[in-house]
């Protein structure tokens, strides 16, 4: 318990310096972090950090935390990069994720589709209003800006 305690200090620490850091000392600070601490650290960034820490990372990991992810996120880091870097960043997704950022890449940034995440959730024919938004309040990829749309047909939704 100490360690999670310790774990999440750090963490905390690292965003309340994050501002005043310089570029360099942002990249040695994350570096510093535990592996877990660094994924969940890497999400919660901007597209703006999350571009700056890919490029100061060794070409070997790059794919790893493009990876990491999702479609709309690694869009937003591609149209954060520009001409230069976005091509690079493309081909350090896999195929299914490539053609899906690619798709999200086809809209303006501030146009629905360039807004949107593919992503969906899926529920089982049975579940319940209750369960389903249980289950949706649970996913971990969810924001307060999302907009989630259900529909249901008798008892079951669709």
């Amino acid at each position: 318990m100490t360690t999670e305690l310790q774990t999440a200090s750090a963490t905390d620490q690292l965003w309340d310096r994050w501002p005043y850091l310089s570029h360099k000392q942002r990249l040695t600070q994350f570096r510093e972090l535990h592996t877990g601490e660094k994924g969940d650290f890497f999400l919660a960034l901007d597209a703006h950090d999350q571009l700056f820490l890919l490029q100061g990372l060794p070409e070997d990991q790059r794919h790893v935390w493009m990876r990491l992810l999702a479609p709309d996120d690694a869009a937003d880091v591609i149209q954060e990069a520009g001409l230069d870097w976005g091509d690079e960043l493309l081909a350090l997704l896999d195929e299914p994720t490539r053609k899906e950022v690619i798709a999200l890449l086809a809209y303006e940034e501030d146009e629905a589709g360039g807004l949107m995440n593919p992503r969906f959730a899926r529920l089982r024919p049975d579940t319940t209003v209750d369960v389903a938004i249980s289950y949706l309040r649970k996913e971990p990829r969810a924001s307060s800006n999302c907009i989630t749309r259900m529909c249901w047909t008798g008892n079951n939704i669709c």
